[in-house]
């Protein structure tokens, strides 16, 4: 990496550069006035018997460091990577141009849509996602009130929507008819009716909602219903009866 630095260190080079471990996968991008003299520096940290390398990314004028610094670094980022920046680059109240800022959304668009950026990004969350603390901070979200009540309420929503009392209806029904299904619901309940005090509790449950008001007005309703569909039967019976014997008659 830093090979005859000290010799050519002279010639004073201005612009942006990166430093990069590949075993690593880490990297650094920086700015300086004098490319060469900041690797010395940076040698005591990144040190080369540690696979650190370093190129010149950029030779540009001093007014423009700031920008191009940012720029690398973000670009940078869209290769996937260690970054060991801790800022963006530039100075605090240096901004991105427009040119600057569309350039980079195109360069976004077409790193997010290659396959291997795809990939890092896929293996990089499951890595995340697994962490002991990733998982007790998810926990936590779920498990919070507010969480669970915007759940709640959501779920609430979603469930009195038509559509998706025909979803779930259709769902249902297609799940019931499955013959692993009907296998798999007669079983648990021969295992249910199988256990101490199963039918004695079926009958004290079905002896308390007898009992419930709404249910007997419903029982009751039920029974003059039938009464009066019985009613209606023999009254037309009769009646048809009534007309045979008249046709007979005449």
């Amino acid at each position: 990496m830093f090979q005859n630095i000290l010799i050519i260190s002279m010639a004073q080079i201005i612009g942006i550069y990166k430093l990069e471990n590949f075993s690593t996968d880490e990297w650094y991008v920086g700015k300086s006035k004098n490319i060469y003299g900041r690797w010395i520096k940076h040698s005591r940290k990144y040190k080369p018997a540690e696979g650190w390398t370093s190129r010149i990314l950029e030779e540009c004028e001093h007014e423009s460091l700031n920008e191009r610094e940012k720029f690398h670094i973000a670009n940078e980022k869209l290769n996937g990577g260690v970054c060991k920046n801790k800022t963006t680059g530039g100075s605090r109240s240096t901004e991105f141009s427009d040119e600057t800022k569309a350039l980079l959304r195109v360069k976004q668009k077409e790193a997010n849509s290659r396959p291997e950026v795809i990939e890092k990004k896929q293996i990089a969350q499951k890595i995340a996602q697994n962490r002991p603390e990733v998982k007790e901070k998810r926990l936590k979200t779920m498990n919070s009130p507010e969480t669970k009540a915007r759940c709640s309420i959501a779920a609430k929503e979603s469930a009195a929507r038509p559509e998706e009392k025909e979803r779930k209806s259709v769902a249902l029904r297609a799940a019931f008819s499955r013959p692993e299904v009907k296998a798999k619901m007669r079983d648990s309940a021969i295992v249910a009716n199988a256990r101490p005090g199963a039918r004695e509790r079926k009958i004290a449950a079905a002896k308390e909602a007898m009992n419930r008001p709404e249910v007997k007005e419903k029982a009751r309703a039920t029974h003059i219903r039938k009464q009066e569909e019985k009613r209606l039967v023999i009254e037309k019976e009769t009646i048809e009866i009534i007309l045979n014997e008249t046709i007979n008659l005449l």
